[in-house]
């Protein structure tokens, strides 16, 4: 189970830096 807790968490950071990214080069 915590696995899957911080393997969850690093995939909402990993999808927020994506759409930081996304919103700066647009």
């Amino acid at each position: 189970m915590k696995e899957m807790m911080i393997a969850s968490k690093e995939f909402l950071a990993l999808a927020n830096l994506i759409t930081l990214f996304l919103c700066n080069s647009s």
